[in-house]
């Protein structure tokens, strides 16, 4: 299933519909380079979900923000996880909050929980694909 975003309002009305269309799950994975529209697309599921988009913040220096009922995790820093790390999210991933994570990668294999997962893909300046797999 493929989206086409031309604007950041975009984004996050497909985060909008694509929790919609998985009400029953928990668990995003976050694909794509720097700036492609991962934390943009949180701020739309948070604002489906009734939370100000505006406090939602990149967590990438933070590792992990918390937002009633949603749990934000940028892994891009993080250079190799250890056990404790993998413990933290495995916590997360079986709370009732939805836990969305950029640059799963990492951490994917280790969770092994089945997962919405979505990759973001510069088209142009302002447009993005973004795209369930």
């Amino acid at each position: 299933m493929k989206y086409h975003s031309k604007k950041p309002e975009d984004t996050k009305k497909i985060a909008g519909e694509i929790l919609k269309k998985f009400p029953e799950n928990r668990l995003f994975f976050l694909y794509g380079d720097l700036a492609s529209g991962k934390t943009t697309f949180t701020k739309g599921l948070a604002e489906a979900m009734g939370i100000p988009e505006k406090k939602i913040k990149s967590p990438t220096f933070a590792f992990i923000s918390e937002y009633p009922g949603l749990i934000h995790c940028d892994l891009y820093r993080l250079e190799a996880p250890d056990e404790s790390i993998f413990e933290t999210l495995k916590e997360y991933a079986s709370s009732n909050s939805i836990l969305v994570i950029e640059w799963p990668e990492l951490i994917e294999d280790y969770l092994q929980i089945e997962a919405v997962k979505i990759r973001f893909t510069h088209i142009d300046e302002g447009s993005r694909e973004i795209e369930i797999f």
